[in-house]
């Protein structure tokens, strides 16, 4: 259970302002904002070489928006249970390749939760981005890469949506600073004597790491598979990444044990970097990973609940999960299922 205290509100109150009881997400044939672009209600009323300007329906991009997060979890489930064969049920996998594993589920996990809270940030394609140009009076605008979605309200059913183009070029760099300045934006406001542990989560959340900045996740998942000789050692009888022990020894019992093994982590990392500790930046990432999962799914599930949006998106997704807790009991201890 994610705490509920005063910066979950804030999230929860971000995520209802964005999934209103008017919206409808279509399970059976769920649009991204790709399809949307194509197919969608809108006029580009402007655009310049750092973004368009979209006026449409606030109802549909609503819906475009919450299906894109549930498709988004839908990847971290496929991640997850991956995770859980891999490094809990098997006797061997690669710890290197486990590492990978771990970073998409955590980046997809990011994805959706900016998806969730309505401050998205996207990736436009070529033919995404020429699409808006062509629709745009100017036939002007910015090119691929990553965008931020911002809506305001023109009226009760209609928006203006800002995409503005993010300064960085690299995609999962972008979305990785993003995500840093969401979590630290509600850390620097949480309140320690209304919920100490909610504060302890989004302090971690927010955590750059060691001597590294906020595209550590990233710069991990670099290290550990494009660089020869850094971690694939399995060949040479050499364990560089020690991550299935760790997941196989710690018991995972309640949010609170994850937070500690993550804040001990971290005071142990002071200043080194991701090149030198690879180890310990992994454990970091699963870690960071157990949270976010936590806090999406409880996310995802409330608003559904409360929109009463189609339930089968998180009936689907338990389904996926139970069958590997059938197959597996031994998996059941684990927190992060």
């Amino acid at each position: 259970m994610f705490p509920n205290g005063p910066i979950w509100q804030v999230i929860r109150e971000q995520a209802l302002d964005l999934v209103r009881d008017d919206v409808k997400v279509l399970f059976g044939s769920p649009r991204t904002l790709s399809d949307w672009s194509v197919n969608g209600s809108y006029v580009v009323s402007g655009s310049d070489p750092r973004q368009f300007v979209i006026a449409c329906s606030r109802q549909e991009l609503a819906g475009v928006i919450f299906s894109e997060a549930n498709l988004l979890m839908d990847h971290a489930e496929e991640q997850r249970r991956q995770i859980i064969d891999s490094i809990v049920v098997r006797d061997w996998s690669s710890p290197a390749w486990n590492v990978v594993t771990v970073y998409y589920w955590c980046f997809f996990l990011a994805l959706a939760y900016s998806r969730l809270t309505g401050r998205s940030l996207h990736y436009l394609r070529k033919e995404d981005v020429d699409r808006l140009r062509r629709a745009s009076t100017s036939n002007a605008g910015p090119g691929a890469g990553a965008y931020t979605v911002e809506m305001n309200d023109t009226s009760a059913t209609s928006v203006t949506v800002n995409l503005k183009k993010d300064r960085n070029s690299n995609y999962h760099e972008a979305v990785w600073r993003f995500i840093h300045k969401e979590f630290e934006s509600l850390a620097n406001g949480a309140d320690d004597e209304a919920n100490l542990l909610e504060s302890r989560i989004f302090s971690c959340l927010k955590e750059a790491a060691g001597s590294e900045d906020a595209i550590w996740p990233t710069r991990l998942r670099n290290v550990v598979n494009y660089r020869p000789g850094a971690a694939y050692l399995e060949v040479r009888k050499k364990r560089v990444i020690k991550l299935t022990r760790f997941a196989k020894v710690n018991d995972f019992k309640d949010i609170e044990d994850v937070v500690s093994l993550f804040e001990r982590q971290r005071i142990a990392l002071k200043k080194w970097s991701v090149e030198d500790h690879i180890n310990e930046y992994s454990v970091l990432l699963f870690l960071k990973g157990v949270m976010l999962s936590l806090l999406c799914n409880e996310l995802i599930k409330d608003i559904t609940e409360r929109r009463q949006i189609d339930r089968r998106w998180l009936y689907m997704r338990s389904l996926f999960n139970a069958e590997l807790r059938k197959q597996f009991p031994e998996t059941q201890r684990c927190l992060f299922l």
